[in-house]
């Protein structure tokens, strides 16, 4: 697999476990199909810069129960992906969470474990100007209730444009994945979408990133490389 880093941290945002601050070993693997205009990892987008590790050299690194494959676009490495979530689980009982931007569809991966593997769709919006790439439908109608959407905000559009998408893909009497507003770091005021939530929402949550808050010097990176 094409992996930009294999580190141990904690959980900057949510997880659809046991949330924000959780211990986790993260896979973050190399490529990424879009280019959004806000990405604090664009060196796992593209370029030379990765390492080819096999599925039980990433197993040899794994040392917390909660696993989380991330990029660049995780699903863009769909087979291997499915490979390594098996190996996982068959190795020892952990909890996965694959996050992934919402472009691509997962397959089997979000079928044959349900409870042991969750998704967090980071949800493009108008700022991120790649938001003619996701596939709202597709994607949303494979998401379970222990599956989380988060939308990225970087202004009152984004927000209202996330109130559209919650009106027509959240049924009010079915219940679905957890929806999640998070503010562009450093740009997004916080405080401010706080009340934009209060006003127009009832059910969601909203996310800081915490492993910014804590390593601000290092681009919310603490032992990445």
């Amino acid at each position: 697999m094409k992996v930009s880093s294999i580190f141990d941290s904690i959980s900057g945002e949510v997880n659809s476990y046991q949330g924000a601050g959780e211990l986790s070993t993260f896979i973050r693997l190399h490529g990424c199909n879009l280019k959004c205009s806000w990405c604090d990892t664009k060196y796992a987008q593209d370029g030379p810069y990765f390492d080819t590790l096999s599925i039980n050299e990433i197993m040899d690194r794994l040392n917390y129960s909660h696993v989380t494959i991330t990029g660049g676009e995780p699903l863009l490495q769909m087979t291997e992906v499915n490979i390594l979530c098996l190996a996982i689980l068959n190795e020892r009982r952990r909890n996965i969470t694959i996050e992934t931007n919402g472009s691509i569809v997962p397959k089997r991966i979000i079928i044959e474990h349900p409870t042991n593997i969750r998704f967090v769709v980071d949800c493009k919006l108008n700022s991120s100007g790649m938001m003619d790439m996701i596939k709202f439908e597709k994607v949303f109608e494979k998401l379970r209730v222990v599956d989380t959407v988060k939308f990225v905000i970087e202004n009152k559009n984004d927000f209202q444009v996330a109130l559209k998408i919650k009106e027509d893909f959240w049924s009010p009497n079915i219940l679905g994945p957890k929806r999640v507003y998070s503010p562009v770091y450093n740009i997004m005021d916080p405080a401010e979408l706080v009340e934009w939530v209060k006003e127009a929402e009832f059910e969601a949550m909203v996310s800081l990133q915490l492993h910014k808050i804590i390593w601000p010097q290092a681009g919310g990176r603490d032992n990445e490389r």
